[in-house]
């Protein structure tokens, strides 16, 4: 997969669907994730046991 903007959808409950080649990209299966915002993005990161891997700046509850 190339570097390119994926155009996708939020349904009415929040929920998003990546899109396979994202996943593969990634190395992403069946697992949990964090989720958190660093200004205006959304970031993702495996989930360890831990809130965050590492320390998010400006993280907005």
């Amino acid at each position: 997969m190339t570097s390119m903007g994926v155009v996708i959808k939020v349904d009415k409950r929040g929920r998003m669907v990546l899109p396979k080649d994202v996943r593969k990209a990634l190395g992403i299966e069946r697992l949990k994730m964090t989720c958190g915002v660093i200004g205006n993005k959304v970031v993702l990161e495996n989930y360890s046991g831990r809130l965050f891997a590492r320390p998010l700046p400006n993280w907005r509850r």
